[in-house]
């Protein structure tokens, strides 16, 4: 229901970075609370990558592997969305090393689960393989391990950061907390 004394006319649409197809939606009405979630969702999101990538450096068991994957597609999902509000380059940056995350992270996954269902099946012909999967999986673990210790976080976070100050126009995103 519309408040008394509030003007409902329609805001002109700016453009943003010269890009016609990139409009400022603050400009357009409600447009803000949505922003707040999105801003909202991609913050917690990262908060949650950087919980289970420490999870992963600390035990690279099965199920931290996979929560950390699908913590990587998550955020990958809400830095699909940015284009609409920020420059595509600092979509580039940040889309990167995330989407490479989840790719390694699923080479690895596919090895869990390659490992899972051989071993289920009780066939002691297949032990040679098994053990095959179990050493190629220790070999994983430990590049992982690497790239995640190289994983730029902090260049990362200060994307986010400037990201979350353009999805309110000029307010700050909540600050961003790194785990190290």
């Amino acid at each position: 229901m519309p408040r008394a004394g509030k003007n409902l006319s329609p805001q002109p649409v700016r453009r943003l970075s010269g890009r016609p197809d990139t409009v400022d939606v603050t400009a357009l009405p409600a447009a803000r609370l949505l922003l707040e979630r999105l801003g909202r969702a991609q913050h917690d999101q990262w908060q949650e990558l950087l919980v289970q990538r420490q999870l992963v450096l600390a035990g690279c068991s099965h199920e931290a592997i996979h929560d950390l994957r699908v913590a990587s597609r998550r955020l990958r999902t809400t830095i699909e969305l940015l284009p609409l509000m920020i420059d595509t380059e600092q979509v580039r940056r940040l889309r990167r090393p995330i989407q490479r995350l989840t790719r390694e992270l699923g080479q690895l996954r596919n090895l869990d689960e390659a490992h899972h269902y051989l071993t289920g099946l009780n066939d002691d012909g297949l032990a040679p393989l098994t053990r095959q999967l179990a050493q190629q999986r220790r070999q994983e673990c430990t590049r992982i391990r690497r790239l995640l210790k190289g994983l730029p976080h902090e260049r990362l976070q200060r994307l986010f950061e400037r990201a979350g100050q353009q999805f309110s126009g000029t307010e700050a995103a909540p600050p961003l907390t790194v785990v190290s």
